[in-house]
């Protein structure tokens, strides 16, 4: 099935001269019950576990901040920048469902812009100011409080 839009950014569309493959380490590669890495912290992990003063020097070494920059990014693309139209599907006695949805249309047909066409946030009361510290918090307020929440003796 070929795409019917070019990827975007940091994607590449793979092709006999783009290609690139890899395949990890010795150590890393799992062989089966026989062979592989040796089951145990790496040397990182564990200074990283021992030096630590918070929680939140683990949680930046396991998951980089570049993650949730990138995150930030095209969460804010993905909400106020990307063009979407509203539709509405059919059931199948051919009435409307109250449900909507959006289709990505481009910013311009023809060099005009496209009819209808909107943000996906744009009829949202408040426009949240994205950025990498509100995903970070985000997270942490998600998963970590909800895993403590579950797991209360770590």
């Amino acid at each position: 099935m070929e795409p019917i839009r070019p990827l975007h950014e940091p994607w590449i569309e793979l092709s006999q001269d783009d290609d690139i493959t890899w395949t990890p380490g010795g150590e890393d590669s799992y062989t089966g019950s026989s062979g592989g890495g040796l089951a145990q912290p790496n040397v990182g992990m564990a200074e990283t576990a021992r030096t630590a003063s918070i929680l939140a020097d683990l949680l930046l070494f396991i998951v980089p901040l570049t993650f949730f920059q990138a995150v930030a990014k095209y969460t804010k693309k993905y909400c106020y920048q990307d063009w979407v139209v509203e539709k509405f599907a059919k059931r199948r006695d051919g009435s409307t469902k109250e449900v909507r949805h959006f289709i990505d249309v481009p910013r311009n047909l023809h060099g005009t812009p496209y009819t209808g066409r909107r943000h996906r946030a744009n009829k949202e009361r408040k426009k949240y100011k994205i950025t990498t510290k509100y995903i970070i918090y985000w997270y942490d307020t998600r998963y970590v409080h909800f895993y403590a929440a579950i797991h209360p003796l770590l």
